[in-house]
């Protein structure tokens, strides 16, 4: 008997084999892993914007709790473009500098690979009310509906609506891409 056994490597079928499972894996797990990208996305940006809008309300309430007016209250100014969008909020008379914000705005945020659309200008008086100018006199705002819609929105979890209620509660949900 011979002590010699032999080493027996793979073939060039059973390589082949591999190389054609590996692909039918990849093309199955990389669609799922740009869904959950997209879905992260929008997720992420939506709660930047209700950050942003919750910050500009508690501004509003903390700097200034017995004005009243058009100066005093608190904006939020949003700049959609095109799968971009920013925001700045502005409490009345700040020049508090805020690295990367425009001058006077004490919370800047930016968003990419989403488009905003709805208000673009939301303002918030002493008690935290969503509030709207009209004829030089500020009254409360009807209910204020924003849009956040990835750019390569496929389905629902790829959109978010955010409503500003007149109480200054903010809701946000799913939405229906072309809606």
């Amino acid at each position: 008997m011979s002590a010699v056994s032999r080493i027996r490597g793979v073939t060039l079928v059973e390589l082949m084999i591999i190389i054609v499972v590996i692909g039918i894996l990849a093309t199955i797990a990389i669609p799922s892993f740009q869904e959950i990208i997209r879905r992260n996305q929008i997720a992420s940006q939506n709660n930047e914007l209700v950050a942003l809008i919750h910050m500009a309300r508690n501004e509003a309430i903390r700097r200034n709790p017995l004005g009243v007016g058009v100066d005093s209250t608190v904006r939020l100014e949003l700049v959609p473009g095109a799968g971009t969008w920013a925001g700045n909020v502005r409490p009345p008379g700040s020049t508090e500098p805020v690295a990367g914000c425009p001058v006077g705005a004490v919370r800047c945020s930016a968003g990419r690979n989403a488009d905003l659309s709805g208000a673009v200008d939301l303002r918030f008086d002493n008690r935290g009310y969503s509030v709207v100018l009209a004829g030089g006199s500020l009254g409360l705002a009807d209910v204020i509906e924003l849009s956040l819609v990835h750019v390569n929105c496929t389905n629902d979890l790829h959109a978010r609506r955010i409503r500003v209620l007149p109480t200054g509660q903010v809701l946000s949900e799913p939405r229906p891409c072309s809606d």
